[in-house]
């Protein structure tokens, strides 16, 4: 598994050629997602925890490569829903993705100019159906994929041969749960943690049943509320909000290293560690991607 990763800036470079404003910066001000606060964020407070997560994704041993945040887009900070990357022999290459939501289609094309022109990624686009990164689960031979308000079903066959591997997708069936990474954290030894009542019932078993999870640990509701399963894990170590204490136990007794850092200014948008990062995967892993599981 990759440890190279991209993330946003939490706010634009003062040297931008604009007025510099609220525009500039991370906040919220729509309700998109069920944890929105609209106005809560404070700004000095989300500046030193996403220096401190950068900060401990680098101590792990990750390379984290960062690009501009989008003036006049606070959400673009959650750098993993617009687009999936790979790298492999020929270079970098990007999937942008298709968001639902009107607030967060603006983004898209300062990304897609960042990606390309900034840090020479092909990008390229999906053919149909509108996804986004948070519901792309992506493990060495396969992703899973959440079908619910952000993702549809037929988003999978594109991103099945972008990534070269197989996508099962997943039923999401909690509101609260609104990106498959906010309920699904797939460890490297293939072990998934699963929010309590996140997944239907056939999804459920789908993923029990698939042969890269070798195993499945249920997480209490509460604790998946505070975005433990929206981590980072780095080789042995699992970057996380230091409020899932739950998850962060779960970690340590299968013999992980939980490093936990304050992100509350962020869950105020409905994201965390996996969310603030694109992690750039190995595109040299070759599987039969002819068809996409649905749940």
């Amino acid at each position: 598994m990759s440890n190279h990763f991209l993330a946003s800036h939490v706010e634009c470079d003062h040297r931008d050629n604009h007025v510099h404003n609220a525009a500039c910066a991370y906040r919220v001000v729509s309700t998109i997602n069920p944890h929105m606060k609209v106005g809560a964020v404070d700004l000095r407070r989300a500046r030193a925890q996403h220096r401190d997560f950068i900060a401990a994704l680098r101590f792990c041993g990750a390379r984290v490569e960062q690009v501009p945040f989008v003036h006049g887009c606070p959400d673009s900070v959650f750098m993993k829903d617009n687009a999936l990357v790979v790298a492999g022999d020929s270079g970098r290459r990007a999937l942008l993705a298709r968001p639902r939501h009107a607030e967060r289609i603006p983004e898209q094309e300062p990304r897609r100019h960042h990606l390309q022109h900034d840090h020479h990624i092909h990008v390229q686009t999906t053919a149909t159906g509108m996804f986004e990164g948070g519901d792309v689960v992506v493990a060495d031979r396969v992703a899973f994929l959440g079908i619910g308000e952000r993702t549809s079903v037929a988003a999978a066959a594109g991103i099945a041969r972008f990534l070269r591997r197989e996508v099962v997708c997943l039923e999401l069936i909690d509101e609260a749960f609104f990106h498959l990474d906010t309920c699904l954290g797939l460890l490297n030894d293939g072990t998934a943690l699963v929010a309590e009542g996140a997944l239907s019932s056939p999804s459920l078993a789908t993923l029990r049943r698939h042969p890269a999870v070798t195993g499945v640990v249920m997480i209490p509701r509460e604790d998946a509320l505070q975005f433990g399963l929206n981590f980072v894990q780095i080789d042995k170590a699992v970057v996380l909000h230091r409020g899932a204490r739950k998850t962060a136990a779960v970690l340590q007794s299968r013999g992980l290293t939980p490093v936990t850092v304050d992100l509350s200014e962020f869950l105020l948008a409905g994201g965390s560690a996996a969310c603030l990062v694109a992690r750039v995967h190995d595109d040299r892993v070759v599987v039969d991607t002819a068809s996409a599981v649905a749940a």
